[in-house]
């Protein structure tokens, strides 16, 4: 009883510890959202891992000249276009490809697709998402809308890796999320802590060292049973 009591809190501080590295890896990752793991007691003894939680809360906004950077004030996601079918995103950080489409960093065009065409001269980008092209006569041109999605229960998603959420029966379809809460220039940092994370890490480590050493000691003992029986 012992062995599998302590092997459930191996299984479960070894998860842990994958999660909060995987928080420390993204704290330079714009618009990422920490994650953790929930955790119960089992009846009997030992514990067993019971869900994922993601930290939906926003992260600090940073100003920025580099690409074609866009914030969101609020609750709501980018949506893009992956080769999955539609996903979602707190990540702003775009890039014009070479057709002149709005794009990740990954090369995932956002939808609905925005085309900056090659003769503008500068773009500017209301807080509701209309996207203006500035030409050399000094006029200007809507070339877009970025549109933002929301969910009835965000807490529903479906994490995924590249920065990445996947809608869920849970989650609900996406909806038309609040106008007024784009900011071009800026992007919004992760909301990952390095503090934190190394803390939930450390704790992790020790639950796995004195689990372990549990399961040490029981062979120990096991092993001095066997010694005098045999």
């Amino acid at each position: 009883m012992l062995d599998a009591i302590s092997l459930t809190g191996v299984q479960a501080g070894l998860a842990r510890f994958d999660v909060a590295a995987h928080n420390v890896a993204n704290l330079l990752t714009p618009g990422f959202k920490a994650s953790r793991l929930d955790q119960v007691t089992l009846r009997g003894g030992g514990t067993a891992l019971s869900g994922r939680t993601v930290d939906f809360s926003s992260g600090p906004l940073e100003l920025t000249e580099e690409g074609f950077a866009l914030a969101i004030q609020g609750g709501g996601f980018f949506q893009v276009e992956s080769p999955r079918g539609a996903r979602f995103t707190r990540d702003g950080a775009f890039r014009v490809d070479a057709a002149g489409n709005l794009v990740t960093s990954d090369g995932l065009p956002v939808t609905p697709s925005v085309r900056i065409p090659g003769e503008a001269v500068s773009i500017l980008v209301t807080r509701d998402g209309q996207v203006l092209a500035l030409f050399g006569d000094g006029t200007f041109q809507q070339v877009g809308q970025v549109g933002i999605a929301d969910f009835s229960n965000p807490g529903g998603l479906l994490q995924e890796e590249g920065n990445l959420f996947a809608a869920t029966a849970a989650s609900g379809p996406p909806l038309p999320g609040a106008a007024g809460g784009i900011l071009f220039g800026a992007l919004e940092g992760s909301n990952a802590g390095l503090v934190a994370e190394s803390i939930d890490a450390a704790f992790a480590q020790a639950s796995v060292r004195a689990n372990l050493s549990a399961l040490q000691a029981e062979d120990e003992i096991l092993g001095e049973l066997l010694d005098i029986l045999g």
